[in-house]
């Protein structure tokens, strides 16, 4: 559904594109917590409804993937026995009685996200939140929308789909001046060769195209300064960068270090799809028309972006060859809160809220107790690092040798990545080298990114 666009026509801020505060996009009309038990079958999810048990997400009763980074273990009562393990029941403990209760807690519901959602899975019993929806027709009335990434750590958005729908309302709104002037907003054009459908086209006052497509991005690693390799000249004219004299990354949330700052990266898997995009992208540049890849990192602890050259290689020099031919690259931060938290509130905290506006907002009534509903603000852009990615870099889970269902994606990311860069550099037949092992996690079947 079309978000209704934002209250005001003008963005606020500098010409980078700077926030004075957080802009409320969208608020979920009805939303539950609960806790993850098991993601599987890619599109579906087994949740415990409720906060859970104090201490809840410790030892786990299993794994919150079933069956390998594509969950495909095979659904059968593992919710209802993990739930049961979870609150301390089993029939040999309490009979079957409880057993049947504890099963009746857990809710099966939609996964709206196709990736192996690397680096969110680790919890065990992770608070989540999820999305009501009575639209008839509707297999599972539950939708999995934000996961906590770790033990106070950061809310993060799954729900792939949502970040289209969430840069259309800053598009509608004019909120990202780095894009210039335009006029009509159009969604899902034809774009390229191959059949591929761009996310938006901006029209200029002067007829002119621009083609930008979106990115959902939910990967995420302590930043580490000492892979980040010289950016070309290009790539650095069109990067987006942080304000001057304010600080680049935001602070992590996680347990381990509460200060160090985290960069985000895309895609978590090998991404034939993403890589066509980017292509498409650059044949429109060299069309005459101009061209844009907006990342939406839907979590609030990076303050970095980066292509990740861990799991796609091959995307990763793509990306920085589109940005030296003129393709525009952005990177927006964006804020998830749950229920009963206000926007911008650290995890675990209430705090004042920001301008509201766009899909869901409300304007002033939403001040009250709507203001507690779960929601999600943009906080501004992000600085895009088109050259980090060296040895170490690619997400805590993404580079760590061949995934569960094999690494024939990293052979054929190699070969792009070759073509990419003229056959020389990241890449190559094996998939990037020393790095071509963790390419190959999560490859074999295309995934749509």
């Amino acid at each position: 559904m079309r978000p209704p666009p934002l209250d005001s026509a003008t963005a606020r801020g500098s010409s980078r594109g700077d926030v004075a505060g957080p802009v409320v996009l969208h608020e979920y009309p009805t939303a539950l917590r609960g806790r993850l038990v098991r993601r599987y079958k890619r599109f579906l999810a087994d949740v415990l409804l409720g906060e859970g048990p104090e201490g809840a997400g410790g030892e786990p009763p299993g794994t919150a993937e079933a069956g390998g980074s594509d969950g495909s273990g095979a659904s059968g009562g593992g919710g209802a026995a993990a739930a049961g393990a979870a609150t301390g029941r089993s029939a040999g403990m309490d009979g079957e009685a409880p057993q049947a209760e504890a099963a009746a807690a857990v809710t099966t519901c939609h996964c709206p996200n196709t990736g192996p959602m690397t680096g969110l899975l680790d919890w065990p019993l992770a608070p989540v939140v999820l999305s009501v929806s009575s639209a008839p027709g509707r297999k599972y009335a539950h939708g999995l929308e934000m996961i906590q990434s770790c033990p106070g750590g950061a809310w993060v958005g799954v729900h792939s789909a949502l970040a289209n729908r969430l840069v259309g309302a800053l598009l509608e709104g004019r909120r990202l001046p780095q894009l210039g002037e335009y006029g009509e907003v159009a969604r899902e054009v034809p774009l390229g060769s191959h059949g591929s459908r761009v996310d938006f086209m901006l029209t200029r006052p002067n007829g002119r195209r621009v083609y930008v497509e979106v990115k959902s991005v939910t990967l995420a690693e302590p930043y580490q300064a000492s892979t980040t390799q010289p950016t070309a000249e290009a790539g650095e004219a069109v990067a987006t960068a942080a304000a001057p004299g304010e600080p680049a990354a935001a602070a992590s949330h996680t347990a381990a270090d509460p200060g160090a700052p985290r960069i985000a990266l895309f895609p978590d898997t090998v991404s034939e799809r993403a890589q066509r995009h980017v292509g498409d992208l650059m044949d429109a540049v060299k069309g005459g028309h101009e061209a844009a890849c907006v990342f939406a990192i839907q979590r609030s602890d990076c303050g970095r972006f980066a292509p990740c050259v861990a799991a796609d290689p091959a995307y990763a020099a793509l990306v920085r060859q589109a940005a030296a031919a003129g393709v525009q690259v952005l990177a927006l931060r964006l804020d998830l809160q749950p229920p009963g938290a206000e926007p911008g509130a650290a995890p675990g905290e209430d705090a004042g809220g920001g301008e509201r506006g766009g899909a869901g907002g409300g304007g002033e009534e939403a001040q009250g107790a709507q203001a507690r509903r779960a929601c999600i603000s943009y906080l501004g852009p992000a600085e895009v690092v088109l050259g980090y990615g060296g040895e170490g870099a690619g997400g805590e889970k993404a580079a760590g040798g061949r995934g569960k269902r094999g690494g024939r994606g990293g052979r054929g990311a190699g070969r792009a990545a070759g073509r990419a860069a003229g056959g020389e550099g990241a890449g190559g037949e094996t998939g990037g080298g020393p790095r071509g092992r963790g390419a190959g996690s999560g490859g074999g079947k295309k995934r749509k990114r």
